[in-house]
């Protein structure tokens, strides 16, 4: 089995026109709602296997909280410009990549491929997925290849302003 979370990163600042789009740090509301999903993270036992993050400084600070909550190490987050550059293809074959020794992974990303990678999985398809928006999917195969013939099952779909 393999499982797969999609995660948008937390909201970010607009404060700084001067930043590119790449520099744009967290907003502390943004930090206040990754708290409250790495809480049901925690209450769920989720810990992804594997964290691939876009470049972006909203993304990487996302995915720190996240690694932190979960035990993941956060020095081993792995930043993959094709989540921040890239297409749904490129992310799919970043995931195609992963050893089949992980079990899990996260991809902490942006919209719009976010979305649409999530409704090319979802029963019923979603408008946005929102900042700090998480989807989660269990496919049952034992190779990261095979994601797209495998059976799969939606876990959960959660935004922070349904978490307590």
């Amino acid at each position: 089995m393999k499982t797969l979370y999609l995660l948008r990163h937390a909201k970010s600042s607009w404060d700084k026109p001067s930043l590119s789009d790449l520099q744009r740090p967290l907003l502390p509301e943004g930090i206040a709602r990754t708290e409250k999903l790495c809480r049901f993270m925690r209450e769920q036992n989720i810990r992804p296997g594997i964290i691939l993050c876009s470049p972006a400084v909203r993304t990487h600070e996302t995915a720190k909280l996240i690694a932190t909550a979960t035990g993941y190490p956060s020095g081993d987050i792995h930043i993959k410009d094709p989540i921040y550059f890239g297409t749904a293809e490129q992310i799919w074959d970043l995931l195609f990549e992963i050893p089949e020794s992980i079990e899990s992974a996260m991809i902490v990303g942006h919209n719009p491929v976010l979305t649409w990678m999530a409704n090319s999985l979802l029963g019923h398809p979603i408008d946005n997925l929102p900042t700090t928006g998480l989807a989660a999917f269990r496919f049952h195969t034992d190779q990261w290849t095979q994601l797209f013939l495998a059976a799969k099952e939606t876990l959960f779909l959660t935004y922070p302003k349904y978490l307590p």
